[in-house]
């Protein structure tokens, strides 16, 4: 993930690529959304402490992967359960 900004506090953090198994690399455009200023500092504090194991981070990044599931790759993001609409979706049956 990438960022708008470089001071902590003021940072938005986007994607710019994400490799999906089984689906290749998805290039995300420039019309995706940015994380909130506050689950981007929440994250980045997160990763620096390498505290990316709890519930709190999964539901950030949820949270983000419905927000722009209109331009990340639907299908992938279902197959991998990072939707939460979709995680009792079984896309192979």
């Amino acid at each position: 993930m990438n960022h708008e900004e470089t001071e902590i506090g003021s940072v938005e953090i986007f994607p710019e690529r994400m490799s999906f198994d089984g689906f290749g690399c998805c290039r995300i455009s420039d019309s995706t959304r940015t994380m909130s200023i506050e689950d981007s500092t929440r994250l980045i504090r997160w990763l620096e402490s390498d505290d990316l194991s709890n519930d709190a981070v999964t539901a950030i990044l949820t949270q983000y992967f419905e927000a722009n599931s209109d331009i990340i790759w639907r299908d992938a993001l279902v197959t991998h359960g990072l939707l939460e609409s979709d995680t009792d979706h079984d896309p192979k049956g």
